[in-house]
């Protein structure tokens, strides 16, 4: 008579900082390349050991660390979702630059109109071209753009 064996396998996520099981939640931290002008993550920094993960509280002492937070306030979701324009409705361009000429920055701008900074660049950057293209500027893309 022959057995059959049936081996199941349980993957484990353990805290790389407390040493314990990360049962719900948890994050890698992976750096990246920055780009300062066109706000875009470019190519990951290599890194010996990438299946490194935490727990959420050991994340919020990094976090606390390297950014100096205030202790006890919680971090937030970074990437911010932003609302997405419902179809047929666009992001008012008309407001991001009167917005942006009032020498508001990119995050002040997303914060107010509820979008991501992305979109404020994206829509901003578009209007510039479309402006500049029509042999109609003014002071404010010129400047930014020397």
């Amino acid at each position: 008579m022959r057995k059959e064996v049936v081996m199941l396998k349980k993957t484990l996520y353990i805290c790389n900082r407390c040493n314990k099981e990360i049962k719900t939640k948890g994050t890698r931290i992976i750096p990246h390349f920055f780009d300062f002008v066109t706000e875009e993550m470019l190519d990951e920094i290599e890194v010996a050991d990438r299946d490194v993960h935490f727990c959420m509280d050991c994340t919020q002492r990094i976090m606390e660390e390297i950014l100096r937070l205030p202790k006890g306030k919680p971090i937030e979701n970074t990437k911010k979702a932003g609302k997405r324009p419902k179809k047929g409705e666009r992001l008012d361009a008309g407001k991001v630059m009167a917005l942006y000429q009032a020498g508001w920055d990119n995050e002040k701008i997303a914060d107010e109109m509820d979008v991501t900074e992305r979109q404020i660049y994206e829509c901003i950057r578009y209007q510039i071209k479309k402006t500049n293209s029509g042999g109609v500027s003014n002071g404010k893309e010129q400047e930014d753009e020397e």
